[in-house]
């Protein structure tokens, strides 16, 4: 009886092992519709506990009679008792669960890059990389930054799997070369994560769900904001003044030549009260076209360590992510083929599920879901340009 009732609570996991067998049967040639109809004797189209036991059975699942009953509870559309073939083509059909921990970068590896940024801190960060007039690195050399010279966490250090995984995706045309400025700034925004947890975790209200929790919170404009609210807040904000920027004639290059020149630890960085004179001067921007809220929003996006040392050279890359989409369709391409050589055909399996219909599209809602299984180590503002194009 225990058992039964732990099956029940523990159906994720039945499920997954018999989609597993399925799609490994599937893969050499398996007919489901045969060996069904071959249980269903007398044609009527479904088969009841024991046939579908003694199916699981044939397949080389030794499941339970608890676990078998509670596939047959959920799968049982009708409620007649009795599972019919299209509810087992359910059963068999893959879901986003399954691909779960699949990703190129794994939250394991995320976590692993929050602890390193946040024991090194992001002035550090830049510097270590930055050294010369380099825009890019060897990546054994890279390798070494990351083993060596960066301060990993007391529990969580950078393996050769989780720079195998990621360095990839950051290769250029020259076999070898890394640009390291957008692995830094995803690096330096996985620690935007973490601080938003961990601020989260000392008001009482952390929530260790799942990741997608950490995203939203990390991405929020206010204290208030819930949902997807404030992602749209911000991409409606990050247009409006991208519009701004076009307007005054600042291009990436100017707004860097402004922000440089507060800059007075030449680190990157620029105080809260110095990033908006930035704005102010160099944008004109007033209260009309920024509110409290949305400056808020701006501050506590780009000051991912809660530091008061805004990073601009994401903000800039935020603001003018439209003019660099080229680069960020090449990077994301070189994901992609950086999972397919991992021969798990992720992506393509991922899309599928979430095209339930067959149309060959899906809402963006479902992209989003999509990318989120990826787990591509491309900044968030760059796949919401990504999304956009797209639909």
């Amino acid at each position: 009886f225990v058992a039964w009732v732990n099956s029940g609570s523990d159906l994720r996991r039945v499920e997954k092992r018999v989609r597993r067998c399925l799609h490994k049967l599937a893969s050499l040639g398996y007919d489901y519709e045969r060996q069904f109809k071959e249980l269903d004797r007398q044609d009527k189209g479904y088969i009841g506990p024991r046939e579908f036991m003694l199916h699981m059975t044939r397949l080389g699942l030794m499941l339970t009679e608890g676990e078998i009953r509670a596939l047959m509870h959920k799968y049982d559309v009708r409620g007649d008792g009795v599972i019919r073939y299209r509810e087992f083509l359910d059963l068999a059909q893959e879901d986003l669960i399954d691909l779960d921990g699949l990703g190129l970068v794994p939250p394991r590896t995320r976590e692993k890059l929050e602890e390193l940024v946040v024991n090194t801190g992001t002035v550090a960060l830049r510097r270590i990389f930055s050294k010369g007039s380099k825009t890019d690195l060897d990546m054994r050399d890279i390798r070494k930054l990351f083993i060596g010279k960066l301060k990993q966490g007391p529990h969580r250090t950078l393996d050769k799997d989780d720079l195998d995984g990621l360095l990839p995706c950051f290769e250029l045309d020259v076999p070898g070369r890394v640009l390291f400025g957008p692995l830094v700034d995803f690096s330096i925004l996985c620690c935007g994560d973490w601080a938003a947890h961990k601020r989260q975790g000392e008001t009482g209200v952390r929530d260790t769900k799942n990741r997608s929790s950490r995203r939203k919170r990390s991405s929020s404009w206010s204290d208030d904001d819930e949902g997807s609210e404030g992602p749209k807040m911000e991409a409606e904000l990050q247009v409006r003044m991208a519009r701004v920027a076009y307007k005054a004639r600042m291009d990436a290059k100017k707004l860097t030549d402004e922000f440089k020149s507060y800059d007075k630890g030449k680190d990157g960085s620029v105080t809260v009260k110095d990033f908006k004179r930035v704005l102010e001067q160099a944008l004109d921007l007033s209260t009309e076209d920024l509110s409290k809220s949305e400056l808020k929003g701006l501050v506590k996006r780009f000051d991912p360590c809660d530091n008061d040392q805004i990073d601009y050279a994401i903000f800039i890359n935020w603001l003018t992510v439209e003019d660099q989409l080229a680069a960020v369709e090449k990077r994301v391409g070189r994901c992609l083929q950086a999972l397919q050589d991992r021969g798990t055909d992720l992506a393509r399996r991922t899309f599928r599920i979430q095209d339930r219909d067959k149309r060959g599209t899906i809402t963006r809602a479902a992209f989003k879901e999509a990318l989120d299984v990826l787990q591509l180590p491309v900044c968030d503002f760059e796949m919401l340009a990504i999304t956009r194009k797209f639909t």
